[in-house]
């Protein structure tokens, strides 16, 4: 007879569902459209503007920063770049989501800055802000960068993806035993 370990096991690993995979689409798109340009000297010069030091989360001021976040998130049209990339730690960054940064560090979010207590949210809120102006970026919607002829494409895939994604749930359900 064998003893059940008292350890506990490892998730299993999870399924990406279809509502998932569309929504990483979307993004993929919205990305292809959008301006990169954020290397090892841009990450340096954002940490020497908003970090006394060492990198820190700009949002909590946790030193396990493992993440860069855009303060605009992708979905509002949020480009990886100067002005809009900040270091966050993978908590802040999980909560925030593509919440616009300001909104999501004073709500009640669940891990929000102000849920967890963190001091001195407008003077964070301040740096970032000021940040924001000195590299003078404002987030620019997808449908600002596409010509007509991308815009029309554009609107067939989206238009298509409801159909997909019914179609591919009605194939994906299988059992948790797999």
């Amino acid at each position: 007879m064998t003893t059940q370990s008292s350890r506990t096991l490892p998730l299993a690993p999870s399924r990406m569902t279809t509502g998932f995979a569309f929504s990483f689409i979307e993004r993929c798109i919205r990305e292809s459209f959008a301006t990169r340009r954020f290397g090892k000297p841009e990450m340096t010069q954002i940490i020497h503007e908003l970090c006394s030091g060492d990198p820190e989360c700009v949002y909590c001021g946790s030193i396990d920063v493992r993440r860069w976040d855009h303060l605009f998130p992708v979905a509002a049209g949020g480009d990886t770049v100067i002005g809009n990339m900040v270091p966050a730690c993978s908590r802040c960054d999980d909560s925030k989501q593509a919440l616009a940064y300001r909104d999501w560090v004073l709500s009640a979010a669940r891990f929000s800055p102000r849920t967890r207590g963190v001091p001195d949210l407008e003077s964070r809120l301040s740096r970032i802000d000021s940040y924001v102006e000195r590299h003078t970026y404002a987030p620019r919607p997808i449908e600002q960068r596409l010509d007509r002829e991308e815009t029309r494409e554009l609107e067939k895939i989206r238009q298509r993806a409801p159909i997909a994604r019914r179609h591919g749930w009605s194939h994906s359900k299988v059992s948790s035993t797999d």
